[in-house]
């Protein structure tokens, strides 16, 4: 058997071999490439949808263990009081109330249920939004491999954010923490690193989008989306996908700042 007919030989018997869930997921950090490749030529869809559950669970585990879920609540209805929007005696029998209601027992178990389903719903929407912008430059490609993509680089994301939620919160006061703090705890955004009491609202809520993390996630997925896709450019999904976000982030922050978050 000569030299090319074995390689040749080769490259059909792994092109043979089902795609590995594990093998694509570790790649994803080290060589997206050839990870979305492994997508594009078998786009699975039950262990993606099966491994970002667990992740989500196990988020949600970590944040509901490890953040004081009263004390959101409670500061919730202190930020209420300072805006003027209730007297602190409505306060007082509001923090009453959550205190002896079977909601706030429950809190942590709704958190650790609505992660991961949240997560799954992100990734359809953002599916939904490649097969658009496919259609609209003229690019093909079928839904189950984009969904596939999608969930891939969004799990990873996901796996070194909460690793770093976990480690942190190890050694970081989480009392007193409201909901808005949560975005900005682990440090991974520009807000995290500037003052919001010298800045404007709009600006520091703005800053909070500019995250690492969603970086990286917008990058895996303009690489996935090129690689299941014929007639699409990394570059072109990179473009078409950063400037939505930009624009949702504007939109975003400036109802925030309107509403005087």
């Amino acid at each position: 058997m000569t030299t090319e007919s074995y390689s040749e030989t080769t490259e059909e018997n792994e092109a043979a071999k089902p795609a590995n869930y594990f093998n694509i997921l570790g790649n994803l950090f080290f060589s997206p490439g050839k990870a979305f490749k492994e997508v594009n030529r078998s786009p699975m869809l039950l262990w993606p949808i099966i491994g970002l559950i667990v992740v989500g669970l196990l988020g949600g585990y970590v944040t509901s263990r490890l953040i004081d879920m009263s004390s959101i609540l409670n500061a919730q209805v202190e930020t209420a009081v300072a805006q003027g929007q209730m007297s602190q005696q409505q306060a007082d029998e509001a923090i009453e109330r959550m205190a002896a209601s079977p909601l706030a027992k429950w809190a942590g178990y709704a958190t650790i249920v609505t992660s991961p389903l949240g997560m799954l719903f992100v990734a359809l929407v953002i599916a939904g939004v490649c097969k658009l912008i496919t259609m609209l430059v003229s690019a093909e490609n079928s839904f189950r491999g984009v969904f596939s993509a999608t969930l891939f680089a969004m799990t990873p994301r996901y796996i070194v954010y909460y690793a770093l939620f976990a480690i942190v919160s190890s050694f970081k006061d989480t009392r007193g923490l409201s909901a808005s703090d949560l975005s900005s705890f682990v440090g991974s955004n520009l807000g995290a690193f500037l003052n919001k009491d010298a800045l404007p609202k709009f600006f520091m809520h703005f800053a909070g989008f500019i995250d690492i993390f969603v970086i990286w996630e917008i990058a895996l997925l303009s690489i996935g989306y090129a690689a299941v896709s014929q007639k699409l450019k990394t570059s072109t999904a990179a473009v078409w996908f950063s400037t939505l976000y930009v624009l949702i982030a504007i939109l975003v922050s400036a109802v925030q700042s309107m509403l005087g978050r």
